[in-house]
């Protein structure tokens, strides 16, 4: 702890005593582990995003290895992505022969020559634990070792879970129809047959999963991967599902409406995999974790103390924010957004939004959109949204919408972190407070790539942050717990100053709907408000304006046809008014 206090002093940060307590904690582990006297658990860290969790680490693995009497120890490091490993290593800065790397990433591994088995200090990913110690016992896969045995000292980086859930959908067994014709026709057959009994099964009925390997062929081997040689990623997880799930009873969920998803969960990790140190800020907001210490017990939590996010302000808009929401409303929402981030128009800001957000050009649609400098704004997409430090100076983030999981797989989450088997019932109360762990993990992890993650002293470094969710979400209510000390404020609508002839149309439209909110207004109406005769410039002047799609989506209307039409030719409120619409024509 001297180093590491050292090190603070140098650079200006100071934690709190409670702080400086918990990272005395993690070390505490760590020389345990070293010495072999800690008990085989998963030990939990969750200190908050810029505490000193990592410097931590990086002080101990390098006194470690001056060390004398601790040259036969060894050190493995799980990291979620291989960028994360560049960075760590870089910062350690350790000889090249005291560490390696192991990833399926040939220039990550070519980080230093020496030997995986001859490293003091190796580097992995989550990804290569699971699979390489898949159906094994960790003392049984020699990858890991160091000396000929498992390494002492494991730290695994970021958000833990014990399993994972495995699924398959309706729609994922009808994407292997074609493929299993034409290389296996007795899966095929059995396909057709499985999925319509899928579609006649309700959301929480277990089903008897049929026995595909023999009936259906599936143990030929050379004929297996030569159908898998020509599937995409998603068919061929489909497929390792199909197959997981052969002979088992599975649980059903709902997905979108008629679409059924089978579910069941496995363990992915060695019951000698402990003990083990994850490091995840989202270790105290994040269900998943409770659940697992309180049903599985094999979890203990270190010592923590959460930073003051007293100068840290978060204003929600009170819409939808997933992908379905964004499909839907893409023009109102990013107007909104580019209007909020045209009110600073000197300071930087950082949007994070959904990757396949306005056809996978989000970027590209919003600067445009933008009346401000568009270089001061820069972009992640959820998926990219941790470990990242590339943005910790902005102070201004938008999480234009937030990354909702499929129901199955908040009720998958629920089973596997409680040990309980699918076959068996667990209440909507436990899922739901899943639900809300895994909307609390994003949120934090989201915000924590601008300035809020840093410190001073034990409070957070100001930020101002903008979250579009719906009130049904429950993010807004969840805010306090994630940001202890924050002040939570409204994102009011802004609406925008419509003029010409797309204000004309739109004063029609909020005229005709306060006299009747369910009327159809046909598009030959508004062609006779604004005075166009001709179709074609109707459709380019106002029917595809941004600021008219914007409004019509922010009143509640969708294009319809009217009986007998052929095409769209007229406006209606699917489902009622829109009590938020807030567009202001100037006439």
């Amino acid at each position: 702890m001297r180093s590491l206090k050292t090190e603070f002093d140098r650079i200006g940060h100071y934690p709190s005593h409670g702080q400086i307590d918990a990272l005395r904690g993690v070390v505490g582990t760590l020389e345990a582990m070293a010495e072999r006297l800690s008990n085989d658990v998963v030990y939990l860290s969750s200190l908050d995003p810029g505490v000193g969790k990592t410097m931590s680490v990086i002080h101990f693995v390098q006194t470690l290895l001056n060390s004398p009497s601790h040259q036969h120890v060894g050190v493995l490091i799980c990291f979620p992505r291989i960028d994360e490993i560049h960075r760590v290593v870089y910062e350690m800065g350790l000889a090249e022969t005291d560490y390696a790397v192991f990833t399926q990433d040939p220039t990550a591994n070519s980080l230093s020559a020496t030997a995986a088995n001859e490293a003091r200090v190796l580097f992995t990913t989550h990804q290569m634990v699971s699979s390489r110690c898949r159906g094994r016992r960790f003392v049984e896969v020699e990858a890991f070792h160091f000396m000929a045995s498992p390494r002492e000292v494991r730290i695994w980086d970021e958000g833990m879970l014990p399993g994972e859930v495995v699924s398959v959908s309706t729609d994922d067994v009808a994407s292997l129809l074609k493929p299993a014709q034409r290389y296996l026709p007795p899966l095929a057959e059995c396909l057709e047959v499985l999925k319509a009994e899928l579609h006649q099964r309700n959301p929480g009925d277990t089903f008897q999963w049929p026995d595909l390997e023999v009936s259906c062929e599936l143990h030929r081997t050379a004929v297996v991967d030569a159908m898998r040689h020509d599937l995409s990623d998603a068919q061929a997880k489909a497929l390792d599902a199909l197959r997981w799930m052969s002979g088992k009873v599975v649980r059903i969920a709902n997905q979108n409406g008629r679409i059924r998803t089978a579910l069941d969960i496995r363990d992915t990790l060695p019951d000698d995999f402990a003990p083990v140190l994850v490091l995840d800020a989202s270790g105290r907001v994040r269900s998943t974790y409770d659940l697992w210490e309180k049903r599985r017990g094999d979890l203990v939590r270190l010592k923590s103390a959460a930073k003051d996010y007293s100068d840290l302000t978060v204003n929600v808009l009170d819409r939808g924010g997933g992908k379905d929401s964004w499909r839907r409303n893409e023009e109102g929402l990013l107007s909104e957004v580019a209007m909020m981030i045209d009110t600073k128009p000197s300071e930087p800001w950082l949007v994070i939004h959904h990757g396949d957000a306005c056809n996978g050009k989000f970027p590209q649609a919003l600067r445009s959109r933008l009346a401000t400098d568009v270089s001061r704004v820069s972009f992640l997409s959820w998926g990219q949204h941790q470990g990242t430090n590339d943005h910790a100076d902005i102070p201004n983030v938008v999480l234009a919408g937030t990354l909702f999981l499929p129901e199955s797989a908040y009720q998958g989450l629920a089973h596997l972190c409680s040990g309980t088997s699918v076959n068996e019932e667990l209440s909507d109360e436990v899922i739901d407070i899943i639900r809300i762990g895994e909307h609390r993990d994003l949120v934090l992890q989201g915000l924590c790539r601008a300035s809020v993650r840093g410190s001073n002293g034990a409070r957070c470094r100001p930020c101002n942050a903008y979250i579009i969710a719906s009130k049904g979400s429950g993010i807004r209510k969840a805010l306090p717990e994630v940001f202890p000390g924050c002040r939570v404020s409204s994102w009011k609508p802004r609406g925008k100053q419509l003029k010409g002839k797309v204000a004309e149309a739109v004063v029609h439209l909020e005229r005709r709907l306060r006299a009747d909110p369910q009327t159809v207004i046909t598009f030959a109406d508004l062609m006779r408000v604004t005075r166009y005769a001709n179709k074609a410039n109707f459709n380019k002047r106002i029917r595809r304006h941004p600021d008219f799609i914007a409004a019509r989506e922010r009143l509640g209307l969708n294009e319809m046809a009217t009986e007998g039409a052929k095409h769209d030719n007229a406006l209606q409120r699917p489902f009622g008014p829109d009590p938020d619409a807030t567009y202001v024509a100037d006439l």
